[in-house]
């Protein structure tokens, strides 16, 4: 059994052991927080002075909008952080299109060509690009779309809701996504 774990590529591993401690972290705040207030682990917090810039945006200034999908997760994970550009264009209440990727994967190329059509619609779209790798990165607003493997797109609406299509998409699928989500 260890040999069939040891053969799996390791973004695969990674973003799989990075998904279990995100599942655990929500797990242990949200029954946590019945009989103490929720901390997030000192792990998950930003260091004082420090800005997430791990973020890779695609040519536009960054805003949108803001957190996880309900008022429960958004108050278990909303002292997460987020790169900055990202944080950004969801405080300034864009729609903010997410893509995780791997660049030797032909589908996350594929993915990455319909990605790169997609309209900004005048700067109310802002795009990031990013590996499996940086998910954790981006928990407060993945948290509830269960990214676990590339390609996967993350659309993020003005209100914060989120939608994700994983695996080979055109570009006319990512651009619908994107303008069900300006509505």
């Amino acid at each position: 059994m260890s040999d069939a774990i040891a053969s799996l590529p390791r973004p695969l591993l990674l973003g799989v052991v990075g998904a279990a401690a995100v599942l655990a972290l929500l797990f242990a705040t949200r029954h946590g927080s019945e009989s103490s207030p929720a901390t997030p682990a000192p792990s998950q917090t930003q260091a004082p002075g420090k800005t997430g810039t791990h973020a890779k945006p695609s040519t536009e200034p960054k805003k949108g909008s803001g957190g996880a999908s309900s008022p429960a997760q958004q108050a278990s994970v909303s002292k997460l952080t987020l790169p900055a550009p990202v944080k950004e264009a969801l405080g300034a209440h864009k729609v903010v299109v997410l893509l995780f990727w791997n660049p030797r994967g032909s589908d996350d190329r594929s993915v990455k060509q319909a990605f790169d059509s997609v309209s900004r619609h005048g700067g109310a779209v802002a795009k990031f690009t990013d590996s499996l790798g940086n998910l954790a990165r981006y928990t407060r607003v993945t948290v509830s779309q269960g990214v676990t493997q590339t390609p996967t797109v993350v659309v993020v609406d003005r209100q914060g809701k989120g939608h994700s299509l994983t695996g080979l998409q055109d570009s006319a699928t990512v651009d619908q996504l994107v303008v069900d989500a300006l509505k």
